[in-house]
């Protein structure tokens, strides 16, 4: 064989290997692409949450229980600090184990102070809070586990300073919009992890609970009512309930609740609910709301419902959420509520099931008027007819002004999307593509394959 030959055999062999690598490249790319989903708007950035500071075990000195009840006793147990908001009083080091009710109590103070770096372990509650004054007590980096009542409890407090007359000092708060702060603890095995009530009427009973973790506590790992309180990036698994919350304007972000009965139980009014991400769990998000919105929050691979939207519901907003792999999406009664821009997928029986009306107490109780638009569907309830289920009352699912209802990936070729239930309710304008869902078209991939492999075939009829 002469030598060119072989030169050109070489040659249309190794264009042979890069046209096959090629052609993988892009299908991989391409599949990457058709099962990815617009992820900037509906994830929760797990790394926030694990900033927490590291606990120093080499530094604790074994405390019996500290008890204060006035700005005296803090100079009396001699911690270092003022009690000012620059220089509070320290109480931090200290390893406590006792079969005392409480393991460290402050009540009716006015002074600023930091419990930080103590591991608590007492009969009842770790750490309790009682009337202090606003923006005076941080709680940090603690760990709080073995109470048979609360790791941490907080109960009344003075709004603002001047201090009532059995108290000193007109100073300036820590911080006036928080009552307290309770960051970056571990909370475990405890009958409750925190339990506050400082009242759920005015917003200035705030608390900011952020950067904690909870795990194994038996009953609630946060009971709280409070009102225009934060709380964001904690870490709440293995409990029986993660959150249990009452109030008003309440922020509550980049939660990870997992592995719960109840990921989070919303009965806050004018509150906002966002990139949380709720696993696991029996009932990722139950909603017992007024005027909330619910947005950008994941809810997957829960046991029951990802959604739970009680009958006392009303003016809710749930939009921008991935619900994925529960068993039903969103059960819903409840009165007014709207759905948009969801992506409901793979959820093994319905997407979306409108109750059926129930009877409590004599009176009946149902979902009425619910207008569903802008969602897509996409291979839910797979061995069924209809991807949601719809016997509520007055149910719209398309949007009154543009005429567009929901994707639907099982829509085949038929003009108007059918329902199960009762009262053969349609989606009457579904849409062609998905709202939300990221979904390239194969015909990207045979453009370019077609375009890559026209010129080899052209220059190798050339040749010949």
């Amino acid at each position: 064989m002469p030598k060119y030959t072989k030169i050109f055999d070489m040659r249309e062999t190794s264009t042979r290997i890069k046209l096959i690598s090629l052609i993988v490249v892009i299908l991989i790319s391409s599949f990457y692409v058709i099962h990815s989903v617009s992820s900037k708007q509906i994830t929760v950035n797990a790394e926030t949450i694990l900033q927490i500071e590291t606990f120093n075990f080499d530094s604790l000195v074994s405390s019996g229980p500290i008890l204060i009840s006035s700005d005296d006793n803090f100079s009396d147990y001699g911690f270092s600090g003022l009690g000012t908001p620059e220089e509070p009083y320290l109480i931090e080091n200290l390893d406590i184990n006792t079969s005392s009710e409480v393991g460290i109590s402050i009540n009716s103070t006015s002074r600023s102070f930091i419990i930080r770096n103590c591991m608590i372990d007492a009969e009842k509650i770790g750490i309790r809070i009682l009337r202090i004054v606003q923006g005076t007590a941080q709680i940090v980096n603690n760990i709080v586990k073995n109470n048979n009542f609360t790791g941490i409890f907080l109960h009344d407090y003075y709004p603002r300073v001047p201090a009532p007359e059995n108290m000193t000092g007109e100073e300036p708060l820590l911080d006036e919009k928080y009552v307290a702060k309770i960051s970056a603890n571990v909370v475990s095995n405890n009958s409750y992890g925190i339990h506050i009530s400082i009242g759920i009427v005015c917003n200035n009973s705030a608390v900011l609970i952020e950067k904690n973790t909870f795990e194994f506590n038996q009953h609630r790992a946060i009971e709280l009512m409070a009102s225009g309180s934060v709380i964001k990036e904690n870490q709440i698994n293995f409990n029986a309930v993660g959150m249990h919350l009452l109030g008003s304007n309440l922020t509550i972000s980049n939660n990870i609740c997992s592995n719960n009965d109840f990921g989070m139980i919303i009965s806050a009014d004018f509150s906002e609910i966002s990139n949380n991400y709720c696993a696991n769990n029996k009932i990722g998000i139950g909603i017992n709301s007024y005027h909330s919105i619910f947005s950008n929050n994941t809810c997957t691979k829960n046991s029951l419902y990802g959604f739970e939207i009680y009958k006392a519901s009303s003016y809710i907003n749930i939009t921008y959420n991935e619900i994925s792999e529960n068993l039903y999406g969103i059960k819903a009664i409840g009165y007014f509520v709207t759905y948009n821009y969801n992506i409901f997928e793979r959820n093994t029986l319905y997407a979306i099931l409108l109750n059926l009306t129930i009877i409590f107490e004599t009176q009946e109780y149902h979902a009425y008027k619910h207008i569903i638009h802008h969602n897509d569907f996409i291979k839910n309830n797979k061995n069924g007819k209809s991807q949601a289920f719809d016997e509520g009352f007055n149910t719209t699912w398309y949007d009154k002004t543009t005429l567009e209802g929901n994707y639907w990936d099982d829509l085949r070729r038929r003009a108007e999307y059918p329902l199960d239930g009762p009262f053969n309710t349609i989606d009457p304008y579904p849409l062609k593509n998905p709202v939300v869902y990221v979904k390239t078209s194969f015909s990207t991939f045979w453009i370019l394959l077609v375009a890559l492999v026209i010129p080899i075939f052209i220059r190798r009829k050339l040749k010949n």
